[in-house]
């Protein structure tokens, strides 16, 4: 019985682990990186768009994609590294393409808009009505 329950510990904390491994797929170590494009800035972005965000898995969806971005300034640049999964093979892992226009930004990888709406960090699929609430992660 002991065996049994120390097995069940054991798998219980790698599945944690692996959980929080999917939270957050952008390391700080990506970010230390030199960046391989940098984004065209039409307009400085609103302070809000930088840093780390995620969205938040929507209830309302069975496997939803994960969409993850950290901005950052680079002397005086800015860059993007975006993290996107389908779970069907469509993912992109990496510093993007973005044009940031205030409080608005695009993704010249997939379309994607994160923008700054009444005090919050907000995403739009393009071609979707929907519109998803980022979450700042620390």
């Amino acid at each position: 019985m002991l065996k049994h329950c120390a097995s069940v510990s054991v798998l219980a904390v790698l599945l944690l682990c692996a959980a929080c491994g999917g939270i957050t797929p952008i390391k700080p170590a990506d970010i230390e990186t030199t960046p391989t494009v940098y984004a065209k800035v039409n307009k400085a972005p609103n302070p809000l768009l930088l840093g780390y965000w995620r969205r938040s898995a929507p209830s309302e969806l069975n496997k939803p994609w994960a969409f993850n971005y950290w901005l950052v300034q680079k002397g005086d640049k800015y860059a993007v590294y975006y993290y996107y999964d389908s779970y069907k093979k469509i993912a992109f892992k990496g510093w993007a393409d973005f044009t940031i226009d205030g409080d608005r930004m695009t993704s010249g990888v997939d379309g994607v808009v994160f923008y700054v709406e009444n005090g919050e960090v907000l995403m739009q699929y393009p071609g979707r009505n929907v519109v998803y609430k980022m979450m700042r992660v620390e």
